[in-house]
């Protein structure tokens, strides 16, 4: 630990960068700001989307946290002391978050429409370090809310009694799929545990969902009055992430890949994957591949309207988060 006088109390730094430090020390409050309350929140991502029995797309995935309780350190105005950086960290933090979808069908649908996928707000809980659980690098605790944001019903029937939306999944009509309403309420748990191997960080993720409102009802296709619902296919999620961290130039730097597996409450019957990778080429101060994401998508959960069908999905793009961050 090194501690720096500054003309004013002494301020302690606990294994700080020098960017740290200039983000921390602040003469004229005398506070210690770790970071800002607005930062990303799982991956931003835009990608061309190639999947099977459907057109291809853009698809864009967006997500911010908004931190409600203080970005910076503990402080203690009038000791002569402001704790900074080191132990920050071991606070409880809530904070909003926002996580959103959408398709565009630039050039493969008539007049290219944006169909909106996922509106993912939430609150939550996250805690540092439990005591109670020291293998955990952090516990976080949400409730949230998830639509697509579509208005059709997916109940409603013709003049002949038959379900509107099995006649326009056997006509091939998918757009008119795309705009079902889904709607659902749950609570979130999640832990992460992070080690460090070699140049490499792993990151493991491990999440449930207890839901209290539901209305995801299937009157189409094969699951047709099946009396399937979305937690039937996404209630427990794994996911692992690998960052390279190695400072050789000829070494990528931020290489990024990682697994997420999901199952619901019919196991592996209804399971899903999704595995990625995140590979920015950089050499001393030039990045060389604007396209530096990859992913694939096998399995249901593909979009809210239709979740019950299997897809498989390639995407190519690029990932916007300044640094790999899952």
């Amino acid at each position: 630990m090194v501690f720096i006088a500054v003309g004013t109390p002494a301020i302690a730094i606990g294994d700080s960068s020098d960017a740290d430090l200039a983000l921390c020390i602040n003469h004229d409050k005398g506070i210690c700001q770790k970071k800002s309350r607005l930062t990303a929140y799982q991956p931003n991502t835009v990608a061309w989307e190639m999947t099977d029995d459907d057109n291809d797309s853009l698809e864009v995935n967006y997500s911010f946290k908004y931190l409600l309780t203080r970005p910076d350190c503990s402080i203690e105005k009038g000791n002569v002391k402001v704790e900074c950086i080191n132990g920050w960290d071991k606070r409880g933090e809530w904070f909003l978050t926002y996580t959103g979808k959408f398709d565009f069908y630039m050039g493969t649908r008539p007049s290219g429409p944006v169909v909106n996928r996922t509106n993912n707000p939430g609150i939550h809980w996250r805690l540092h370090k439990p005591s109670f659980a020291k293998w955990a690098s952090w516990l976080d605790i949400g409730l949230e809310h998830r639509s697509n944001g579509q208005v059709t019903e997916y109940d409603l029937k013709n003049t002949n009694g038959d379900y509107i939306a099995d006649v326009k999944w056997k006509e091939g009509d998918r757009a008119y799929i795309d705009g079902i309403s889904r709607s659902s309420n749950y609570f979130l748990m999640e832990v992460k545990k992070s080690l460090k191997a070699g140049n490499t960080r792993l990151s493991f993720y491990a999440s449930g969902k207890a839901y209290f409102t539901d209305e995801s009802l299937v009157t189409w296709g094969r699951r047709k009055d099946s009396g399937d619902r979305i937690w039937d296919y996404d209630m427990l999620k794994f996911i692992f992430v690998g960052n390279n961290e190695s400072n050789k130039k000829w070494i990528p730097d931020q290489i990024e890949y990682s697994v997420e597996y999901t199952i619901g409450a019919h196991g592996f019957n209804t399971d899903s994957l999704n595995a990625s990778l995140y590979f920015p080429y950089v050499y001393g101060k030039r990045t060389y591949f604007p396209i530096n994401f990859i992913k694939v998508h096998v399995g249901p959960m593909s979009e809210l309207s239709n979740y019950t069908e299997s897809q498989t999905s390639i995407y190519i793009g690029i990932k916007l988060n300044p640094k790999p961050m899952f």
